[in-house]
């Protein structure tokens, strides 16, 4: 992969040079092999690692959304400059343009702790793409080859392929005031699908009034509500959405079967009778089972179930031990 050659003189790799990548992944794979076989024999777990990533391509994402086309980029190894030139403007641009920006996101000490030889070897990986328009859900393709695994092992989190998750949006076909909730949202695939198909039925819809299109482009980002339990997630998910909408969003991080332990925002905004649709595909699992029995006494299914005599299913008071959280 090469830059255009006007882009290499005198250092001017600007957005308008940046090329789309057929397949994100396989540039994520090789990164991902390439850092783990260097820090194989070091103490960084995979979680720990995938923030890292998740941070550097944060900076890239957000590099590449708030430059002009003719704008020349932050995210990139300009000619001649040392290893730790490029760490310290990259750690510099991370604080001042991520960091600061979206504080609630990162830990008060929190930076970019890659070597500068990992970071340079990343940024060059990353320089000349543009993954906007390389994918759809940048997140989505990152956390498959970073981190899917520890997710899968840990809490029963597997992220809906982009293909099931786009027929089901387009099935269900949401109207563009619909409100929508995802009880399980992770990173936002859902809300990010049901962000794109609504957006392109406003273009469609009001093409030549820009007025009124801002307006509506920024009450679709106001309907989307997410929750999931996972913190790392819901605040990713959160930082996601509002740097792609340029404003606050309503994800809360909260365990969205205990209901009656909502903090003070998510209940007051996550509500019965409010949402029009609910897309999810929730944590699954005989591994990690709902056993907490001021949970289960909220729902029939938490409780036991016999057919009577007459060959019907009736509901007992005696709550299950434990329920599949898919249940």
């Amino acid at each position: 992969m090469t830059f255009t050659d006007k882009s290499l003189e005198n250092n001017t790799l600007r957005k308008s040079d940046l090329v789309k990548v057929s397949n994100l992944k396989l540039i994520f794979s090789k990164i991902n092999q390439h850092l783990y076989g260097k820090l194989k024999y070091t103490h960084t777990d995979t979680r720990s690692r995938s923030k890292v990533i998740i941070n550097l391509l944060l900076c890239k994402l957000v590099d590449e959304l708030n430059k002009n086309p003719d704008q020349i980029l932050d995210f990139q190894i300009k000619e001649t400059e040392s290893k730790e030139n490029v760490l310290n403007r990259i750690q510099t641009f991370f604080i001042k343009n991520v960091k600061q920006k979206y504080p609630y996101f990162f830990e008060e000490n929190e930076n970019i702790s890659l070597d500068k030889h990992l970071v340079v070897y990343i940024v060059k990986e990353l320089q000349p793409i543009s993954l906007t328009k390389s994918s759809k859900d940048i997140l989505s393709d990152a956390f498959e080859i970073f981190v899917s695994k520890i997710l899968k092992d840990e809490g029963g989190q597997f992220f809906t392929p982009p293909n099931v998750i786009k027929f089901m949006v387009n099935y269900l076909d949401p109207e563009v005031n619909s409100k929508i909730l995802d009880p399980a949202c992770g990173h936002g695939g859902f809300l990010l699908e049901v962000k794109d198909y609504l957006l392109a039925k406003i273009h469609s819809k009001f093409q030549k009034d820009n007025t009124v299109k801002k307006m509506r482009q920024k009450a679709i980002f106001q309907n989307l509500f997410g929750i999931d339990k996972d913190l790392f997630l819901a605040k990713l998910c959160k930082l996601y959405l509002e740097i792609l909408a340029g404003g606050n969003s309503h994800i809360y991080c909260e365990d969205s079967l205990d209901v009656n332990n909502y903090h003070f925002q998510a209940n007051n905004n996550i509500k019965d009778n409010y949402f029009d649709y609910i897309f999810t595909n929730p944590p699954f699992g005989a591994k990690i089972p709902i056993n907490n029995k001021d949970t289960l006494q909220n729902y029939e299914l938490g409780r036991i179930w016999k057919i009577d005599r007459n060959n019907v299913w009736k509901m007992k008071k005696k709550l299950v031990n434990k329920q599949p959280p898919q249940i």
